[in-house]
Order: C-alpha cells, then structure tokens, then sequence
C-alpha cells in the first residue's frame, strides 16, 4: 500500500508540476512575455509608443515583482525541500507527506499568479491595441529564431 500511495504522490508531483508551468498561457494564444525588460529595447518601445511615464510604470511594475517572484521561488525551493525530506524520512507519513505536496503545489500556483498580475498589469498599462502589437511582435521574434534567423532583438541586425 505504501508503493501505491509513493508512486501516486510522485506522479502527482511530476505531473502537475508539468501543467503548472503554462499557467499564465491561455490556449493556442500564448500571453506571456519574455523575461527581459523589452520596453528598453529601442525598435519595441517605438513601435508601441511608449512615453517616458509608462517606461517608468513598468521599470517599478518589473522590479517590484522580482523582488516578489524571488521570495516566492524561494519559499517554493524550501517547500520542495521539505517535501523530500518527509519523502524520504521513515517511517514514512503519508498524510504529512501529502499536506507537505499540498503546501509545495500551492507555493508553485502562488508563482503563477504572480505571473499572470504582472501581465495583467502591463496589459492595463498598454492597453489593448499596444498589447497586442507587443504579442505580435514577440511572436515574430521567436518565429524568426526558430528558422535560423536569428536578430538582435535591440538592434535588429542579424547576430554574428
């Protein structure tokens, strides 16, 4: 029974944590953004005109959710950790095991959400039309990447 449940816990484990990391993607229409501060990037922050207020907006909007996604990620570390050590402590708890996954699963949706903020966020900030032109874009861009034309994404000369 013991070999059940551990090879239940385990799979649960592996499998969410699979689904868990699309959750700021919706469908086939993917929203979310690089990780990189684009609005810095000259062509993109033409392209969307963006005033220097709105550059400001979302050089706090960024830096702010660092700070937050580090102590989430980290908690989530300490979760996961945790979590391993009941795994692998006997004898072996299953109820404190699984309420230790529960906790670990909660850190990992905690990180999502915070995610999915931040995009809304800039979404408000833009706008829809902006924001679509900045999908579109970024789309583009790694649509050129995937077929070997690989440009600087500030420049927008090829990479050598």
């Amino acid at each position: 029974m013991k070999k059940v449940i551990l090879i239940t816990v385990v799979l649960l484990f592996v499998l969410s944590g699979m689904g868990l990391a699309r959750v700021p993607q919706a469908g086939k229409d993917r929203m979310a953004l690089p990780p990189v501060k684009w609005w810095t990037i000259p062509q993109v922050a033409e392209k969307l005109s963006l005033t220097k207020e709105e550059k400001q907006k979302l050089d706090t909007l960024y830096y702010d959710q660092r700070g937050r996604m580090i102590d989430l990620r980290s908690q989530a570390a300490k979760d996961r950790l945790e979590l391993e050590k009941l795994f692998n402590t006997e004898p072996f708890d299953s109820g404190a095991c699984l309420n230790s996954f529960k906790k670990s699963q909660e850190a990992r949706n905690t990180i999502g959400l915070e995610r999915f903020k931040f995009l809304i966020k800039v979404r408000e900030i833009l706008g829809n039309d902006r924001f679509q032109t900045l999908k579109g874009e970024f789309k583009q861009l790694k649509k050129n990447r995937k077929i070997g034309k690989r440009r600087s994404p500030r420049t927008g000369r090829p990479r050598t």
